[in-house]
């Protein structure tokens, strides 16, 4: 009996020990949600975007874009702005081409900004004749709304953003350029009506799904266990729709419109993987861009050359495609 009760107790006390484990994860997890989606994000995990990033950009990239960041500050520009289908306002930065050959959609990443996105690559868009709208995702800087939605909200705000650069720049060939979650977002976006004078999309640094990179995180960066249930209630209570509601691997499988993705070969935030898994999803034409030495959206600073020509490439054969040729092209090789 002795031995008996012993037993029970350390049951017991294991069950007790492995509720406490878990309610402590679903509590750390619950943290990372509301820094994830929450415009203010909790003060106990400020500051830690580094553990949560993997990031090792170094000082050499640290200090190129602080100087990238303070010369975007000073581009002269025009405040717009458009009310989402939500009723959300919406703000961006208009930067015309004095001689326009193209119209560009640039949309930044998770809790970023314009000029840290687009900073290093501002001049070469505005060189090459590229008019640049430079938007404020929502819940981020001078847009409104309370979260950040990984993409999901903010894909129907590209598409709106898209309709507002068609109207406004009637003639132009139409691309959309997007880092890290504003890759996502832009890929996403695909999925929705959009002008037929949009000639491609460039993903730098995209992850495949709210889920997918969540998990990610959670796992890899961070050491802690992920709760599906935990993520998906997040996402219902804050957002009112799904974490999976759409992703991209879904969307490039119906997608016909040319497609460059960009990616680092040693990106700790989101894993190269994702790039490849979102490259064979793609129907349409694709290109694929790695720089195997370059960190999360690190590939312009560590082969600038290479970025250049596989957008000037891409522009070069699509900007006066014909809308059919463009939407059902077959996909080619990387």
């Amino acid at each position: 009996m002795k031995g008996r009760g012993k037993g029970i107790l350390a049951a017991g006390a294991g069950l007790v020990l492995g509720s406490f484990v878990g309610l402590a994860g679903y509590a750390a997890l619950d943290l990372l949600m509301k820094t994830g989606m929450d415009r203010e994000e909790p003060k106990l995990l400020r500051g830690m975007e580094r553990r949560i990033s993997g990031s090792r950009g170094g000082p050499a990239y640290a200090a190129a874009l602080q100087e990238a960041m303070a010369a975007q500050e000073k581009r002269v520009t025009e405040p717009v702005e458009i009310t989402a289908r939500d009723g959300v306002r919406l703000a961006g930065h208009w930067a015309p081409a004095a001689s326009p050959r193209r119209v560009v959609l640039a949309v930044h990443g998770w809790r970023g900004g314009w000029t840290q996105a687009f900073g290093m690559m501002a001049d070469f868009l505005e060189e090459q004749g590229c008019s640049v709208l430079y938007v404020d995702q929502r819940g981020t800087n001078g847009s409104e709304g309370e979260h950040i939605a990984f993409g999901l909200l903010e894909r129907l705000d590209c598409a709106d953003w898209l309709n507002w650069l068609a109207q406004r720049c009637p003639g132009l060939p139409l691309y959309m350029i997007g880092m890290s979650m504003g890759g996502t977002s832009v890929l996403m976006a695909a999925g929705e009506p959009l002008p037929d004078r949009l000639r491609g999309i460039v993903a730098d640094s995209a992850f495949t799904s709210p889920k997918a990179i969540l998990e990610h995180v959670t796992r890899s960066n961070l050491r802690l266990p992920f709760g599906t249930r935990a993520a998906e209630a997040a996402f219902r209570r804050k957002l009112g729709i799904a974490a999976d509601s759409c992703s991209t691997v879904e969307v490039l499988k119906k997608c016909r419109v040319p497609v460059l993705l960009v990616h680092g070969g040693k990106d700790r935030f989101v894993p190269a993987d994702m790039a490849f898994e979102n490259y064979r999803a793609c129907a349409g034409p694709r290109r694929l861009f790695v720089v195997p030495g370059a960190d999360h959206v690190g590939c312009w600073f560590t082969d600038g050359e290479g970025y250049r020509r596989a957008l000037t490439d891409l522009w070069r054969e699509f900007d006066h495609a014909p809308e059919s040729e463009v939407r059902t092209e077959t996909a080619g090789p990387v």
